[in-house]
């Protein structure tokens, strides 16, 4: 929830043209698969992957409904 909320704000504060509903779902996005990678992370302290993970979940996110950042 916190991953989400501070993801919102970053989106709100650099890409405000993206609106409410639309930063708000790749907010959402990016803390699922942050946390999706955390999960299944073999390492305790993986610091490579978690933030690569929710960057992938942003850019499918954005390729699928056709969003340009």
């Amino acid at each position: 929830m916190s991953a989400t909320l501070a993801t919102f704000v970053a989106f709100m504060l650099f890409h405000p043209s993206l609106g409410v509903p639309m930063a708000l779902g790749l907010a959402a996005a990016a803390s699922i698969a942050a946390a999706l990678a955390e999960l299944l992370s073999l390492r305790v302290d993986d610091n490579f992957s978690i933030p690569l993970s929710a960057a992938a979940g942003v850019a499918v996110l954005t390729t699928l409904l056709h969003v340009a950042l």
